[in-house]
């Protein structure tokens, strides 16, 4: 029989070793490639939601519909990694929920001394001067603002009804970095970040262009080339892809994917 002290060292042999904290100034990562697309015909609603499924083969995918009294209709979508073979499912998985509570955190898996700032701030502004029911600073097409699916005359709706008032803007910051700006209306967490999976120490963000960084945990930074539009940044669950939605209009969007590695 085989000592157990044996046995467990070469159990410990076999085990993968532990992935290294993302080095943001040593990537390398690939051009964007268009899984697939996310438009009107293709899907219902505008993307709300993105989960990698634990053997990274599959994404999941929540689009919404808010009407102009913030009700709300959502679809269920599950994409396949490889061909982006897009099909409609009864309801989200519990391995999504599960991956869209850590990636949409305030602190980050495994290191939580690198965590999101929020600060909440009221000022008294005329209707012309507030978001149209939750502006985010770095989408000025919000898809999430009361009024939109009625275009500009309906934002301009709501607007004028809305008289002088008190706005409220909630801001997430990353290492001093605006990750994310909301005017009266709740978070959304998520939306315009996600963390790496826990150990690796990195997000990633969409920045005030619309573009793609990688921040790591020393605050080193690096903006993936060719991304504009972006939302919903969602890492595989080994660290090597990473998978977003890019808005294209106000109505077209697509899945696109990069793989990262070190040098």
């Amino acid at each position: 029989m085989t000592p157990w002290p044996l046995v467990v060292a070469a159990l410990a042999a076999q085990a993968p070793a532990a992935a290294a904290p993302i080095d943001a100034s040593k990537l390398v990562v690939s051009a964007p490639a268009t899984v697939c697309s996310l438009s009107g015909r293709d899907i219902k609603g505008f993307p709300t939601r993105l989960s990698w499924s634990p053997d990274g083969r599959q994404l999941y995918l929540r689009a919404a519909q808010r009407d102009i009294w913030a009700n709300e209709k959502t679809w269920n979508y599950i994409v396949d990694a490889a061909s982006g073979t897009l099909a409609g499912t009864d309801a989200e998985p519990p391995w999504a929920a599960a991956y869209w509570a850590a990636k949409s955190a305030f602190q980050c898996p495994g290191v939580p001394g690198f965590r999101i700032d929020v600060e909440t701030r009221v000022q008294r502004m005329v209707a012309t001067n507030a978001g149209a029911g939750g502006a985010i600073a770095q989408n000025q097409a919000d898809p999430y603002g009361p009024g939109f699916d009625m275009g500009l005359q309906g934002l301009a709706v709501v607007q004028n009804i809305q008289q002088a008032q008190d706005v409220t803007t909630t801001t997430l910051r990353l290492k001093g970095q605006l990750i994310s700006e909301f005017v009266n209306t709740s978070i959304i967490a998520g939306l315009l970040y996600g963390w790496a999976p826990e150990g690796r120490g990195a997000m990633a963000y969409a920045n005030h262009k619309r573009a793609l960084v990688v921040m790591d945990q020393r605050g080193r930074r690096l903006e993936v080339r060719g991304t504009k539009g972006a939302m919903l940044p969602a890492w595989s669950p080994d660290g090597t892809r990473l998978a977003w939605v890019e808005q294209q209009s106000r109505q077209r969007y697509a899945l696109k994917i990069v793989t990262v590695s070190a040098r």
